[in-house]
């Protein structure tokens, strides 16, 4: 009777989650339901509800099921496979400790409109562009811009981008919000962002000590007083070599401050490190 116990198992993460989600944990992507539902966000008189209905079909579950999928028979992809586990902060702490964070640091007391300035966010690794929208209707911005690897994931944000113009925002843009783009490719070779970008969201949990390196010597070049804020490791932890190695405190030129260190909820639990960086 308790055979079952000693079976092997023999599906992949993805056959798992795949079976999870049929049998009512959540459902898979439907595209044409998702489609039908967009077009309801314009009836809704809150622009945070508007986006909730646009997002809520996008579940975290969903993606890391594309992302799994996508990667696990695909051999070209295999170097990727450790460093594109797929998690999500959640959108509320994204905003609510976040955004609200960023703001008090960016924007002076009281500004005159005339003398607002004209900010642009990044958000690198941006899967399905959940940061990406939230950020757009922040008031913080006027372009967000977001950078997925994955053409899976880069599709689904394209594909939500047009409804987030045409059913968040409105027809002739009745709702004040960034610009938005999302792109397909690599934040180390899509730079843009080292030159242009005053925020920059980058979820590094997952990077080795190889990628974190790239990241943080592209990020040098940043103007001054430009924030980056990462997930699980800092940016001053690239005290390595380009091989992931450590070197010694005097080696290292220490090109940004920590100004802030928090907690944030993520897809993963609660309770991740966050920190915001200053250019210096």
């Amino acid at each position: 009777m308790t055979s079952y116990l000693f079976n092997i198992e023999t599906r992949t993460d993805s056959e798992i989650l795949a079976s999870l989600l049929e049998y009512g944990i959540g459902a898979s992507f439907d595209l044409k339901a998702w489609s039908l539902r967009a077009r309801d966000c314009s009836s809704l008189a809150s622009v945070n509800q508007r986006l909730q209905l646009l997002l809520e079909p996008v579940r975290c579950a969903t993606a890391k099921l594309i992302t799994m999928q996508a990667l696990e028979h695909d051999e070209s992809r295999e170097h990727l496979r450790d460093e594109c586990v797929y998690g999500e902060i959640n959108p509320g702490s994204f905003k609510n400790t976040i955004l609200d964070r960023v703001s008090l640091l960016l924007v002076p007391s009281h500004p005159h409109p005339n003398d607002a300035p004209a900010l642009t966010f990044y958000d690198l690794g941006s899967g399905t562009g959940k940061n990406v929208f939230v950020a757009a209707l922040s008031g913080l911005f006027v372009r967000a811009v977001g950078i997925e690897i994955l053409p899976e994931l880069a599709s689904i944000s394209t594909a939500l981008n047009e409804s987030f113009v045409e059913d968040v925002v409105g027809p002739g843009g009745s709702v004040v919000a960034a610009a938005t783009e999302l792109r397909m490719g690599s934040f180390l070779i899509d730079t843009e962002w080292v030159e242009t970008a005053d925020v920059v969201f980058c979820n590094c949990v997952m990077f080795d000590g190889v990628t974190m390196h790239s990241l943080s010597t592209l990020a040098k070049g940043m103007k001054r007083n430009s924030l980056f804020i990462t997930l699980g490791q800092t940016l001053n932890d690239e005290a390595r070599t380009k091989n992931g190695t450590e070197k010694t405190s005097d080696d290292h030129e220490l090109c940004f401050e920590i100004i802030d260190t928090f907690d944030t909820d993520n897809s993963w639990g609660s309770g991740v490190d966050t920190f915001i960086h200053r250019r210096v």
